[in-house]
């Protein structure tokens, strides 16, 4: 990284590319968001992107636009609670779909034991109730 920086640093001071153009732009940015832009490399565990963290934002994005259809708070209310289930289904590596489908097919036990249903252990309920169903 420190070679591209002063592989920028000389096409600007030797006066091969003009700072108002387009890549003398680019390189001033460089230079002015250094510290930021190199922090992935001297701290462990700092991603190299934020991929992760725009995907989370366009789900608040998504539902923002979506509640332009709700017709009372309530409405409003229950699109929130879905929409967080549905992320903490993904962030456990559980599906959405069939924990929703899961929750209602077996809503009873869910109100007895609701600690037993939640996405990152429901399926381990699942498998304690195949047995009696079958």
């Amino acid at each position: 990284m420190q070679q591209i920086k002063s592989y920028c640093d000389a096409l600007i001071k030797e006066k091969e590319i003009e700072p108002n153009s387009s890549m003398g732009k680019a390189i001033a940015y460089l230079n002015n968001h250094w510290e930021g832009l190199t922090l992935f490399l001297r701290m462990p565990g700092v991603p190299i992107d934020n991929n992760a963290t725009e995907r989370l934002i366009k789900q608040s994005v998504r539902n923002r636009k979506n509640a332009y259809f709700y017709r009372n708070e309530t409405g409003a209310k229950i699109g929130d609670i879905l929409m967080s289930v549905m992320e903490t289904c993904v962030l456990n590596e559980a599906n959405p779909w069939e924990y929703l489908v899961a929750i209602q097919e077996h809503q009873k036990d869910v109100r007895k034991n609701p600690a037993l249903w939640v996405p990152w252990v429901y399926e381990n309920r699942l498998k304690e109730l195949k047995p009696l169903t079958s």
